[in-house]
This record gives structure tokens, sequence and C-alpha cells, in this order.
């Protein structure tokens, strides 16, 4: 049996709480084609927002080594606190291996969960600065960013998957490596929720810089 389609052809424009037609092409087709960029509905919401490292980067010490220790810090964290309401649906981390020579091994996600940790975040290396939403808005998100600064109160991290590729041998400062893991929410920090990445051993003068971009949902509960 044929069900009919109420639809129009070209756009639709619409406000929020509406029930527009669907859309439909010249030969009566349904449009299903992206019209924007995937993030981009979360974005202009001001949903997505994102913190790094230092600009020139961080070296890599013991404490950032795999497992990342109570208390310990770690090149780059993601923290969601207790009570903020919200899921950290984490969209994509980049770290890039600026110079030194690399520890040999997986470079990693770190987690832990229900953690209370009473550190001052900094993103940027800059103590006390927030995350950015990626609209250029000013808005505030619950999201944390550690770089480089002991997670107080924290438990020790554990493994929970690789991050994609590996450093190998000594980097020269002009050519860099980079690495991208598109997470696409793949990982979900609750409140409570910590997440790291984590290099496998120290190296030699291993600097590198990091990012992590993630959108913030109502918490599931």
């Amino acid at each position: 049996m044929a069900i009919p389609v109420n639809g129009q052809v070209g756009p639709v424009p619409a406000a929020d709480g509406t029930q527009p037609l669907l859309r439909q092409g010249r030969d009566a087709e349904i449009i299903t084609a992206d019209y924007v960029g995937r993030f981009s509905e979360a974005t202009r919401r001001r949903k997505t927002f994102s913190g790094t490292t230092a600009i020139a980067g961080t070296t890599i010490v013991a404490a950032n080594n795999h497992p990342i220790a109570a208390a310990a810090a770690s090149a780059i964290s993601l923290y969601n606190p207790l009570g903020s309401g919200v899921d950290l649906h984490i969209l994509q981390a980049i770290l890039i291996a600026v110079s030194g020579t690399p520890g040999v091994g997986m470079i990693v996600w770190d987690v832990a969960f229900n953690q209370t940790i009473t550190a001052v975040q900094n993103n940027n290396g800059t103590a006390g600065a927030p995350p950015v939403c990626n609209y250029a808005s000013g808005v505030a998100g619950a999201g944390r960013i550690f770089t480089q600064t002991a997670l107080t109160g924290s438990t020790a991290q554990v493994l929970l998957r690789p991050f994609p590729g590996a450093a190998a041998g000594t980097i020269a400062a002009s050519s860099p490596d980079e690495f991208i893991d598109n997470v696409d929410g793949g990982i979900i920090l609750p409140p409570g929720g910590l997440a790291s990445i984590a290099t496998p051993a120290t190296g030699t003068t291993f600097i590198v810089g990091a990012g992590i971009t993630w959108m913030e949902i109502g918490a599931q509960t």
C-alpha cells in the first residue's frame, strides 16, 4: 500500500517547535543530504567545547605515563564534575608529537569514574582558564580541562583503549607528527567521569601538544 508523503520542493525554513513539511527535490525525492556540517547543529546551540595543552606543547614526564596514578598530573585530561547535570560526549582528540624521542608503545586513553577533583582547571596551561565554547559566544560549559597539573582528589585511572597512531624515532621540530582520534561519541563521561591521554613511557625530552573537543548533553539517568 502506498503511503502519501507531504513535502515541499526546496528549502523549508522552520522555527523550533514547528512541524514543517519534509523537504523534497525536483524529482519528488526526499532530501536527506547533509545541509550543514555534522556538528553544526550542536555547535550553534552552544553545546560543543574545546580545550588544549599550552600552545608550545608540554614535555612528557613520568606522571603522564599509563596508568595515571591517583592525584597525578597528565598531559591533558577532561573532567566532568559531579552534579554537572550533563554527559560529555567526546567528539575528537588531537595529539601532536612536537619534538624529542617518544617512549616505545601505544598512546592510550585512561579513564576513571565517580571522581571528585578539587584542582584548579587550566585550559591551555593557564591557571583558572576554562574550556572555550566552539560557538564564539562566551558560553561556559561544565567540562574542565587539566594539563600538567596534579588531579587532586582523583583515584588511579585505568586503560580504556588505544589512541590512534604511535610516534616512532626522534621527532624533528621542523616535521612534527599528528594523530587524530575521531571519537564521535565513542567515549562518554557522565558526571564524575575523567578521561586522560596517557603515554607508554617518558622518552627523551618528548614534547607534545594535544586538544580535546566534546559535546555536552543532558545526563542520562
